[in-house]
């Protein structure tokens, strides 16, 4: 009996996520959304007067100009074309009354932006200028700038006119079609290098770098550029600076996917949103020659934390589809919301709040998250672009219902629009008090009014008349340095004033300095070394920009410990080198200049495995980390790679499991190397392919002789079949196993006298009761069996659900049922593609919070109707290649060297490119729906589950209860784990400690390759000291009455969780556990454990009250040096290594100074990107004794509160006793801290 296959993927929540995030059918036409205390939504325009908006800017006169239509998101060569329309309130009732065409013919307009009388306009693969030459506010020239830039799907995007005149643009990573070949698809067609080297193309033979504008169209003549939205991708997406005076078009950064939009605050520093289907949405802070990790040469990254390939990303990770940013400033706003940032996310619909700092060279949110600003609930509220209106008021456009263009009987487009203002409530709206006449006739006061304004249009109208009037302007923009009316003209001035004359810029204070740096009106070697990080990273891209001498670049690598500045001196140096330079920077004595050299080379794609290899025993941590990256990366070398091949953990069929005998029974998974006892070492060697990744059952060898029809129980959430392993030298079976069918398949195990045969059975889901090991109940020479679970498929009845049915199914269904369907394998495979609460292949999208942003009537309508809209990235690729078979799936990833898909059931498929010849995409899921595979109580069930997955509250402290371990979060976001049951971890330990701010403090669990590898340790063969069992923060002792609760030898149970209560500062919970015998047969004593979490000024604090007791007899500790709190920080944090410290209340620094010495507090702490963060650790003052440390430079700090052993033993010299009825109590203060932290104060 083997079972039919039946593995699918979720892909129906492909469209999930894209039908219930846009095609809201549901949505309360009449609602607003809701804003904060304070703050109001007020509906300014809808339909008809709008139809899907996308792009605004407001011009001269201060009108908000709009471009919408039906172009996004399949477009055909004939379809409709978007328009750009002025839309007015001309009764002055606060609601638009009037909307008038201004240009037209148009693919789909993403963004807009003025200058002078010019609208830019981005419709890819167009980037087109419109005129209106004589004020009638109709555009009659159109100007294809550039043209072949790529399809709409992610296209051009952000466009922006910097104070350094220079067009800033945002280009996803679609490519055009003219990239090789003798001559042009089309003639004319073809993009300027810029963008060819963004998709890794050289463009047709002889196609100049930057191809001149079209000629100049009439409305009449005007023909926006065709190209079909399922051509494939390019290699990646950048930001560009298009400067017209040169004119000359720059790659400014790269490494996006799909960068929405980009804007910049009243400094010039940049901020950006870009989107991925899998990873989630990601702010970035664009910066001259920064890689941000997308379609890398040899090392994709997306969140690019740690990662020295590529640059991090500013702020928290998302799973929504984020639009505009704006930066706002405005006096309309209060004190409190000026100095912001707005972020607009399509998906969530939301507008978030971005509170800025800098941490070092990098700007991020306060406590590295985002608050709610905006929240759309039950309105139609899809926000596609914002900006700050001229009455000092957040703008918003609001798409419609549909994902993409709807049409009436008529062929009249019939989508519904939005625009909202978010307004300020009790405060005065901003009143222009601008002249009517031309600028040229403007004074200077009032040219300096505009450039310290807020809308791009005003600022650069400004910008442009000061220039043109040269030197007339420099005394005007001197004084208004003076005494700034903001800090937006005092960067406009300083700007302004470089490019009439770059020697006359007066360093008044740090930003106009660093306007000047950025500018080049200053050596910018002079600030390389300077304190202030912001200066010494303008100062490498003021390298970079201007074409200066590089000459002390390299004397930055040394030093520099801001991983911003440093990938950027880097980058800009490998600009600068040939590679015989690499190469002698590669061999340098200095890590830091051998670290950058070995870089660039690997960049370039010229080192070899030979050249590689001898850097993995580098004196540098952090070269034999890229080392490892490398070789796993290029050449698919993993070191250490884990047991089982990579299959995951299996969801646990057998739940709520009960053993007659008091042996320990525990779930597992079917693979290699997993042990089928939990009382021996030996594991599964072979099995049937079908049961790879399996539930089982892992059961005690000492109940080999057991005998009876009740050995354990279980219950099962599905129907399934029941394989009990059972080993053949037992010739006699048990009674019970008679209702069983043999398989004919058998499993080997590394127990050589064992071969394990597989008899199965169909249960119902409920209670399994299963029997003995024998049927005279006489154990030795034999071994126990075990157990394999898997789902059965559904009653191939031929009928297919509807969605009638299922809806009429939820009144039965059954959430648990639908996480068993969910996470099992064999149920209905959705964790083979989509991941959960980290959890399962990011095939598809993450569904983690579904039960936020989904109801159940979209939930099933995406699983029975999956090709109804597919979301952008997740259509079907197919690859075409030079030798061999073609290959399908979804791009889940690509670098200069390889495209990689995901494929259903979860696999990856890694193709070279240089062996591709064609990429298609096709616009329909993988998936098939879902209605004919299961049934209609199964889809409820499944539904019902999903809405249970909901996000933690956004503010205070929230537990969450699963099967072996809780989730804790603070605001929002996980800040640790408590794990109380594990099958390789026999103790509660807490895991994956991270601070309010994202900084993880602790080591990974499990650890990760190379991430965790300790240098020069090779006792363990991942080389890990002690994976298991220095896990992150536990109690845990080497010897109660003989007993080992550290090594993993003994077990801790938790018997029961009680007392949970979270509130906005604190959480406090109890636990009450058993610590078993090591052959599991009898209790030692018990444990009562009470955990209080709560915020600190530098983070959050846990302080641990624990009592020890049995009261049936007496019990000892023994005085072990492992024993006590352990501590294990993060592989960056070590001293060993990392860039940690280890100190005492004493003053005592590190391993030999600290070791040994008892001491009224401990603390480890190092740097994780440039932020000083850590663990503080201090015994209760009520222990029985004082505590010293067992602290070691590679990670690990153990606070002892038994005394220490005159010469390290298992045998104790000293034991401290406990009476039967006594409690043994011992306490600890941890604190996980961020930023400013001074232990002497706690």
């Amino acid at each position: 009996m083997k079972p039919t296959s039946f593995i699918l993927c979720l892909a129906a929540t492909v469209s999930l996520q894209a039908q219930t995030s846009f095609d809201a059918k549901d949505a309360d036409l009449n609602a607003l959304p809701s804003a904060p205390e304070g703050f109001e939504v007020q509906l300014w325009a809808k339909e008809p007067l709008v139809s899907n908006p996308c792009a605004m800017a407001f011009d001269t006169k201060g009108r908000l100009f709009v471009g919408m239509g039906p172009q996004w998101r399949g477009p055909k060569p004939d379809s409709p074309k978007d328009k750009v329309v002025i839309l007015e309130d001309r009764d002055g009732d606060g609601v638009a009354d009037s909307k008038k065409i201004f240009a037209e013919g148009f693919n789909s307009v993403q963004s807009i932006a003025w200058r002078g009388r010019e609208l830019w306009v981005a419709n890819s693969p167009d980037l087109t200028v419109v005129r209106d030459t004589d004020g009638d506010d109709v555009a009659d020239e159109y100007v294809k700038v550039f043209t072949d830039l790529g399809n709409i799907e992610h296209c051009l995007h952000g466009l922006n006119w910097g104070p350094d005149g220079c067009l800033y643009m945002s280009k996803g990573n679609s490519k055009g079609v003219s990239l090789d070949g003798d001559a042009p698809k089309e003639p004319g067609r073809v993009a300027p290098k810029a963008f060819r080297e963004l998709w890794g193309y050289p463009g047709p033979k002889g196609a100049p770098d930057l191809p001149p504008p079209s000629e100049v169209f009439t409305r009449e003549t005007y023909r926006a550029t065709y190209q079909d939205p399922r051509d494939d991708w390019g290699q990646t997406g950048g930001i560009l600076r298009y400067d017209p005076a040169t004119p000359s078009l720059t790659i400014h950064s790269r490494g996006y996917r799909n960068p929405w939009d980009i804007a910049f605050d009243s400094a010039f520093n940049w901020l950006g949103t870009d989107n991925d289907q899998t990873g989630g949405d990601r702010v970035f802070m664009p910066f001259q020659n920064a890689h941000f990790g997308w379609g890398h040469p040899w090392s994709p990254a997306w969140p690019g934390e740690g990662h020295l390939p590529t640059a991090p990303n500013s702020g928290q990770i998302i799973e929504g589809s984020y639009t505009g940013i704006v930066f706002a400033d405005a006096p309309h706003f209060p004190e409190s919301h000026r100095g912001v940032w707005f972020i607009a996310d399509w998906m969530t619909k939301k507008i978030y709040l971005y509170r800025p700092e800098w941490n070092g060279a990098l700007n991020v949110p306060q406590g590295g998250r985002y608050e709610d600003f905006v929240v759309g609930g039950k309105s139609l509220f899809r926000p596609t672009d914002i900006a700050m209106g001229p009455d000092g008021v957040l703008w918003v456009l609001g798409w419609g219902r549909d994902y993409g263009g709807t049409f009436d009987e008529q062929g009249i487009q019939n989508n519904e629009g939005r625009v909202y203002r978010i307004v300020a409530k009790d405060r005065p709206l901003v009143q222009s008090k601008r002249p009517a006449k031309p600028p040229a006739e403007w004074s200077f006061d009032e040219l300096l009014a505009d450039l310290g304004s807020w809308i791009p249009a005003w600022q650069m109208d400004a910008r442009d008349e000061l220039e043109r009037r040269g030197e007339a302007s420099l005394e005007p923009l001197t004084k208004s340095l003076d005494k700034p009316a903001s800090q937006a003209q005092e960067t406009w001035a300083a700007w302004t004033l470089a490019k009439i004359n770059v020697n006359e810029v007066p360093p008044k204070n740090d930003n106009v300095v660093l306007q000047m740096i950025r500018a080049g009106c200053t050596e910018p070697h002079d600030y390389i070394t300077h304190p202030n990080p912001r200066f010494r990273l303008a100062a490498v891209e003021a390298i970079a920009t201007h074409g200066q001498s590089h000459d002390r670049l390299s004397n930055t690598l040394i030093t520099e410990t801001d991983p911003i500045i440093y990938h950027a001196a880097w980058r800009t140096l490998m600009d600068r080198s040939d590679e015989p330079a690499m190469r002698t920077l590669a061999a340098d004595r200095n890590a830091g200049i051998r670290r950058a050299g070995v870089l660039m080379l690997m960049e370039k794609l010229i080192m070899t495995e030979t050249e590689v290899l001898p850097l993995l025993q580098d004196s540098d941590e952090s070269i034999r980390q890229l080392a490892t990256l490398w070789l796993s990366k290029v050449k698919g070398i993993e070191p250490g790679t884990a047991k089982g091949g990579g299959i995951p953990d299996a969801f646990p069929l057998a739940q709520n499991l009960h053993a007659e005998s008091k042996h320990r029974y525990l779930t597992g998974t079917v693979r290699p190397g997993e042990p089928h006892y939990t009382d021996r070492a030996y594991a599964i060697e072979r099995f049937p392919a079908f049961l790879s990744g399996a539930s089982m059952i892992r059961t005690p060898n000492a109940d080999d002789g057991s005998g009876g029809d009740s050995l354990i129980s279980f219950e099962a959430p599905l129907d399934v079949t029941v394989y009990v392993a059972h080993n053949e030298r037992v010739k006699t079976k048990p009674a019970w196993l008679a209702g069983f069918g043999d398989s004919d398949s058998v499993i080997t195990s590394t127990d050589k006298h064992s071969i394990f045969r597989l008899f199965a059975k169909d249960f119902p889901a409920g209670r399994i009761t299963l029997g003995g090991n024998t049927a005279d109940g006489k154990p030795g020479g034999k071994s126990h069996y075990f157990v394999i679970l898997v789902p059965k498929p559904p009653d191939p009845s031929g009928k297919v659900a509807t969605l009638d049915e299922a809806l009429a199914a939820l009144a039965t269904a059954d959430p648990n049922r639908g996480e068993a369907l969910f996470l099992a394998n064999g149920g209905a495979g959705c964790a083979a593609c989509h991941t959960m609460n980290g959890r399962g292949h990011a095939f598809g999208p993450d569904l983690t919070g579904a039960g936020d942003r989904f109801d159940a009537r979209h939930i099933l309508d995406s699983m029975l109707n999956p090709n109804a809209i597919i979301t952008e990235g997740f259509s079907m690729m197919s690859v075409t290649m030079k030798t061999g078979g073609p290959q399908t799936g979804v791009l889940r990833e690509q670098s200069g060297l390889h495209l990689t898909l995901a494929q259903p059931g979860g696999s990856l498929v890694k193709l070279e490119r240089k062996r591709i010849a064609k990429e298609e995409i096709h616009p329909v899921s993988m998936m098939p729906p879902f209605g004919a595979l299961l049934n209609a109580q199964q889809l409820a069930d499944l539904t019902a589950f999903l809405l249970t997955q909901k996000a933690a509250p956004k503010t205070g402290f929230h537990l969450q209860q699963h099967d072996d371990h809780l989730d804790i979060s603070l605001d929002g976001k996980r800040i640790a784990t408590y794990q109380f049951r594990h099958d390789k971890v026999l103790r509660p330990v807490w895991i994956n400690l991270v601070t309010p701010g994202g900084k993880q403090v602790t080591r990974n669990y499990p650890p990760r390759i190379p991430d965790d590898v300790d240098p020069g340790y090779k006792a363990e063969a991942d080389g890990i000291i002690h994976p298991h069992i220095h896990t992150g923060v536990w109690l845990g002792f080497g010897d109660i009455d003989g007993h080992d609760f550290w090594r993993n030898t003994a077990r801790i149970e938790q018997l029961e969780l009680v007392g949970v209560k979270a509130s906005a500062e604190q959480l406090n919970f109890e636990v009450l556990n058993r610590l078993l015998s090591t052959d599991d047969q009898s209790e030692v004593c018990r444990q009562r454990v009470r955990y209080e979490l709560a915020r600190h000024p530098s983070g959050w604090k846990l302080d641990i009250a624990a009592e020890f007791f049995n009261d049936e007899r007496d019990f000892y500790f023994g005085d072990q040096e492992e024993s006590g709190l352990g501590v294990r920080v993060a592989s960056p944090l070590r001293v060993q290594g990392g860039s940690g410290r280890i100190t005492n209340s004493l003053g005592e620094v590190n391993y030999a100074g600290t070791w040994g010495h008892e001491a009224a507090w401990w603390d480890y702490s190092g740097t994780l990107d440039g932020k000083p963060c850590g663990l503080f650790v201090q015994p209760h003052a009520t222990n029985p004794r004082p505590c010293w440390g067992h602290t070691r430079d590679y990670g690990v700090m153990v606070i002892n509160p038994f005394p220490r052993q005159p010469k390290e033993r298992r045998e104790p010299y000293v034991k401290t006793v406990v009476k039967k009825g006594d409690r043994f109590r011992l306490g600890y203060t941890v604190i996980v801290h961020e930023g400013a932290f001074q232990p002497a104060r706690h």
